[in-house]
């Protein structure tokens, strides 16, 4: 999806706020599954939109749901194609939910 979207992997992990060594393990180990926040970052880091983030949750075993509140709030900034973790951090800690991207 990184090349679809003619994006480099260092502006992707470097937007979604994430360390090197973790995106490298994405990239270089099978066994290595991350975190559906670990997912949702690297989704806001390139920017996709709802189906994008939906498709690749899905490839990493996950989904969103309409019925949990962390899971609308994400579906709200894609929706709405606003991508900076800053604000959506700020928004996630307003409502008692850990970070993404960190």
């Amino acid at each position: 999806m990184i090349q679809q979207k003619n994006l480099s992997e260092i502006e992707v992990y470097k937007k979604a706020h994430l360390d090197r060594r973790v995106f490298s393990k994405l990239r270089n180990e099978k066994d290595y599954k991350p975190s559906k926040k670990t997912i949702l970052a690297i989704a806001f880091g390139m920017e996709l939109n709802l189906y994008g983030a939906e498709e690749l949750l899905k490839l990493g075993g996950y989904a969103l749901s309409d019925a949990e509140k962390f899971d609308l709030i994400m579906k709200y900034f894609f929706e709405n194609e606003i991508y900076d973790l800053f604000l959506i951090n700020e928004v996630l800690d307003y409502y008692d939910f850990k970070p993404i991207g960190d």
